[in-house]
């Protein structure tokens, strides 16, 4: 772990030239588990940050824990270090949900973590949680069902601090062990029906609680959206990846990381790969992400880049909407409730072949 945190810092000061013009305004520490470094490498990656970049006055700085590697100390590190906003991986608070997923914390340390957090003084706590995971066999058999709507509900009733949530379904990875279990039909296969009436449970309970969809897989309480994230999802702003398996948009290229350990401890300022954006790349991410939100794609950026989305997707954008997938305002095109549903396939229908198309 310190021969990682010194090639990280290494490439840190990679950077430092490149980016002489730039001010940070958002940083994340993002996964695997970066809540298991100690406060000490985590003091030398943030004095190596400080040392090669400029960050604005009001930056964001999040870092992802999991529940069981969180302790009183790091808390006390990462305020002292200027982090404010915490994100934390419960994914739920089922035992056997947890135990299925592979997790190796408990719905006690999920608890004990929310604890520790509400007494820490940062304000800005977000939890990732997920949905659609395939029920054991014998569990399912027995008539048992996993709640949705009562785990939140438990989780908001008892920790009314949690200002922002990050829903994912799950997606199975080929060579994982949830996907052998399945193969060998030790799990019920995932089921769409079943992730839909839970991705419902899951709104309605936000909703409850004060919650509103920003993007498709974030909900937020007013002023708490995720900045960085957001970064993420327009084609106008640039980002650094560093570490590992990192990926980034810098000068117009997004470029990745290796995913080779010690290649990466032999030489972090390698990068792994670079593609340069062509226009129809960059109309067509801001098509596939702009659905993503609750602000849609931002028609009139579309013409600047030489595209008028309306009258180019005219029919299928007339197609969709009385579907009820999406509304059309002036300036934007956004994805409905039932839109974000299905969203691969509005998306696939509006994006461009060509810019003449």
């Amino acid at each position: 772990m310190d021969a990682y945190v010194d090639a990280l810092c290494g490439e840190i000061k990679g950077y430092s030239e490149k980016c002489k013009k730039h001010v940070i305004e958002t940083l994340f520490f993002g996964g695997g588990t970066p809540s298991t470094l100690s406060a000490e490498q985590m003091t030398k990656i943030f004095e190596s940050l400080r040392e090669n970049f400029v960050f604005c006055k009001d930056v964001e700085a999040s870092i992802e824990c999991n529940p069981n590697s969180l302790t009183k100390e790091k808390l006390d590190c990462y305020i002292q270090l200027g982090i404010n906003r915490i994100s934390l991986g419960i994914q739920s608070i089922n035992d056997i949900t947890l135990s299925t997923l592979g997790r190796v914390h408990t719905k006690e340390q999920v608890e004990q973590a929310l604890e520790l957090l509400d007494t820490s003084g940062i304000d800005n706590v977000s939890i990732d949680f997920m949905y659609n995971i395939p029920m054991p066999r014998d569990i399912a058999d027995a008539g048992m069902a996993r709640n949705i709507y009562g785990e939140l509900d438990y989780i908001f009733s008892k920790f009314p601090f949690i200002k922002h949530v990050s829903a994912y379904a799950l997606t199975v990875y080929e060579g994982t062990e949830i996907a052998k279990k399945l193969d060998f039909e030790m799990l019920y296969d995932l089921n769409e029906d079943v992730a839909i009436a839970e991705e419902f449970e899951l709104s309605d309970v936000l909703k409850k609680y004060g919650f509103t969809r920003y993007e498709v897989s974030n909900w937020t309480r007013p002023g708490f959206e995720c900045r960085h994230n957001k970064v993420y999802w327009t084609v106008k702003r640039e980002y650094l990846g560093l570490g590992v398996s990192a990926s980034g948009l810098f000068n117009n290229e997004r470029y990745e990381n290796t995913h080779d350990l010690n290649m990466y401890l032999l030489n972090p300022e390698k990068i792994s790969t670079s593609v340069k954006r062509s226009n129809l790349d960059i109309i067509n991410e801001a098509i596939i992400l702009g659905l993503r939100t609750k602000y849609g794609i931002d028609t009139g950026h579309l013409k600047k880049l030489g595209v008028n989305l309306q009258i180019q997707k005219s029919f299928e954008i007339l197609e969709l909407a009385n579907m009820g997938l999406l509304r059309v305002t002036k300036n934007s095109i956004k994805a409905t409730k039932d839109g974000m549903l299905l969203l691969n396939l509005v998306t696939a229908r509006l994006m461009m072949d060509d810019i003449g198309s």
